[in-house]
């Protein structure tokens, strides 16, 4: 994953706690809501990513722009959750910019440096060798 609990903890500040319970079981506290939410918005971030790059993407150079989104993602996320909160401008504001760069990179208009892209095709075929074909033109006629 490109960011963790207390990197979020850190983007949210005072928020957190109030949007995220903790479980605490013995001396372990986690925040599984959290969890859910970074996981999420990684998700988002490898599913941009994904069409263009080897995701998760490991490359140290661009780690930390990766980080910046997951967790501008995540805020949203966070945000969402938590009842009766107005989302902040600025987050709002950020999300935004976050899905457009993403959406730039996926389109190939932006480009992650240092990160070698992946030879994606358009589309695949399969070539299967049977006896009798079950379907043909005839058998697929109205369709």
């Amino acid at each position: 994953m490109y960011a963790d609990i207390s990197q979020l903890r850190g983007r949210l500040k005072n928020s957190f706690d109030g949007i995220y319970d903790a479980v605490v079981a013995g001396s372990v506290t986690t925040f599984p809501d959290a969890q859910a939410d970074l996981e999420a918005a990684n998700g988002q971030v490898d599913g941009y990513l994904a069409g263009r790059y080897l995701a998760p993407v490991t490359a140290d150079a661009v780690l930390p722009l990766l980080q910046h989104y997951t967790l501008t993602l995540a805020s949203e996320l966070a945000y969402m959750r938590s009842a009766g909160s107005e989302m902040p401008k600025k987050i709002a504001d950020a999300v935004k910019q976050v899905r457009a760069d993403l959406q730039a990179i996926a389109d190939g208009n932006k480009r992650l440096p240092g990160v070698p892209e992946t030879a994606v095709g358009q589309g695949g075929a399969s070539i299967l060798s049977i006896e009798k074909p079950v379907f043909d033109q005839k058998s697929m006629e109205g369709f």
